[in-house]
């Protein structure tokens, strides 16, 4: 529930030609599902792009150590091909 945690929350989602993507804060939605056509050299495009933002106010360090380490393996085991964390 990391979403519950976060600050902000961002998910993009491409596929059949289309990207979607919607924000949270804080666990709330803040804006609808977003719904992109692709342009005709980004149509076969596929894939999830997750961006976290945790409260500084709700997440000990040693959680976030935690989700850092989780991603990671979850980057190995889907061959996800690139996972970028900014400590600020």
């Amino acid at each position: 529930m990391s979403h519950l945690k976060s600050q902000e929350l961002e998910v993009t989602v491409w596929r059949d030609g289309k990207e979607y993507q919607q924000k949270y804060s804080r666990g709330n939605p803040v804006t609808t599902l977003m719904c992109y056509e692709l342009s005709a050299e980004s149509k076969d495009q596929k894939g999830t792009r997750i961006r976290f933002w945790p409260d500084k106010e709700g997440f000990p360090r040693l959680l976030k150590t935690h989700i850092i380490f989780m991603v990671a393996i979850l980057c190995f085991i889907t061959q996800f091909s690139m996972f970028v964390y900014n400590m600020g």
